[in-house]
């Protein structure tokens, strides 16, 4: 008996010196920086996957939620004409909510306003209450020859030329 327990004891002190579990899902997360502290401009030569997050039909009726926004950055990448991607990381509400963005053309001064909101997948699935990490680029369209202005939730993130 006092052998059994013994090497019990001796395989639970050996479980506790494996490796740690990683803080994020190795989907290419990386953790945040403090809020408000990621907003740049910069220019990239090689593309980057893009993942679609714009509505459709089927969450068109879905109430919207929250988003909470660490960084968010405009790049510009070298292309005549010139391609423009918006980079986005945060956090979701819940595991069960999906990240929509919505990309307005242009207003008369340049400015284009971009929605960045959550809608819960399934309204009747129980979900565990932690957020989610996500990161996305969403490419803007071409736009005619002129200064521009992108702003996500009424922040202004940079500016460019088309």
């Amino acid at each position: 008996m006092l052998r059994v327990l013994a090497g019990m004891v001796c395989l639970v002190i050996l479980a506790g010196c494996g490796p740690a579990g990683q803080p994020f899902p190795s989907s290419g997360a990386r953790p945040s920086p403090a809020p408000g502290s990621g907003v740049a401009t910069s220019v990239s030569p090689t593309p980057a996957p893009l993942e679609t997050v714009t509505p459709g039909a089927d969450t068109a009726t879905l109430p919207r939620g929250n988003v909470y926004l660490d960084a968010a950055e405009l790049i510009v990448r070298a292309t005549h004409p010139p391609q423009v991607v918006l980079s986005l990381r945060g956090f979701l509400p819940t595991p069960c909510h999906a990240l929509r963005v919505v990309v307005h053309p242009p207003d008369e001064q340049g400015i284009i306003r971009v929605e960045a909101y959550s809608v819960a997948k399934d309204e009747e699935m129980v979900c565990a209450q932690v957020l989610a990490p996500f990161e996305t680029q969403v490419r803007l369209a071409d736009y005619p020859p002129g200064h521009y202005i992108v702003q996500v939730n009424d922040k202004t993130i940079g500016e460019f030329d088309g």
